[in-house]
This record gives C-alpha cells, structure tokens and sequence, in this order.
C-alpha cells in the first residue's frame, strides 16, 4: 500500500475507543431504563407537597365569626416517575393530628388522583395562642403506599 491510503496506529486506536464508549453507554441506559420501564411495579410511587408548609394565622376582630379564624393549605399529590413508571391509583388523603385549639380541619378531596391536589381548611379558636405546632397528613395509595407531610401552625393575636 502507498504510504497516504494507511492509518497511522493511533488513528485506529481512536475508533475504537469510540466506538467502545458507545456500547457501553448504551448498555448502561439498557441496564438502567429498562428494568424501570418493565420491572416490578412497585418501582411506581408518588409524593405530598403542601403550600403553605409554614402556617401563620393572626387573629383579628375582622374575622366573620367571634370564635374562630381561618387558613387555607393547598396539599398536592404528585408523581415520583412520570414518563417512566407512572403511579396510577388513587390517593387517600387523612389528617392525624392537629394542635389544640384547632376546632375544625377539613379536607376539600379525600381522595385525589397524582397530578391533583386538594384544599385543607382549618379555623383556629381566637382564644388560643400558640407557636409551630405540628399537623401531619397522611396519604395512602390503594396499592398500601403511604407517605406523610407534616405543616406547622402559628395563630396569635
């Protein structure tokens, strides 16, 4: 062969370092998304958010009843792998606790799909002061999965 038609030693070398590095991060894309796509469904999951977490209520003579002021938490469901693994049942929404002197907390949507959110409401007696008390949510899949939030309330004059 005339010396201008062969590679040099390092030109093949190159090649096949580049082709061996895409291999291997096919395989590993492989290795990884796929189990995810089609293992186990318990791989599927989902998550609670609430906005606010950090509740203040300031008590105050405009409010429209004499014994209670109120608040409002926008608690979301969301989904842990949603193009991948999506979660698809529903949430059920409860509270477990709540600090003394909260006379009332409902929940708009006691059950909620991933994606949707449901509204907390909460009235707090007037005669009560008290500073980031906890208040925990639970949601719990139909497939057993639970997972909990917990807000904090303030309420003062």
């Amino acid at each position: 062969m005339p010396p201008k038609e062969q590679r040099q030693w390092y030109e093949n070398a190159l090649v096949l370092t580049v082709a061996g590095s895409i291999i291997v991060v096919i395989g590993q894309l492989a290795g990884t998304i796929i189990p995810i796509m089609y293992g186990p469904e318990d791989i599927s999951d989902f998550s609670i958010t609430a906005n606010p977490v950090d509740i203040y209520v300031k008590h105050s003579e405009q409010t429209e009843s004499n014994l209670l002021s109120y608040a409002n938490v926008e608690i979301k469901v969301d989904d842990f792998h949603p193009y991948l693994r999506p979660y698809r049942y529903y949430i059920y929404l409860k509270i477990l606790n709540y600090p003394k002197g909260t006379e009332l907390t409902t929940l708009g949507l006691q059950k909620v799909g991933v994606g949707g959110y449901s509204i907390l409401d909460i009235a707090i007696d007037k005669d009560i002061t008290f500073f980031d008390e906890p208040m925990e949510i639970q949601g719990i899949g139909e497939d057993g999965k639970t997972h909990n939030i917990t807000i904090y309330l303030s309420a003062r004059w």
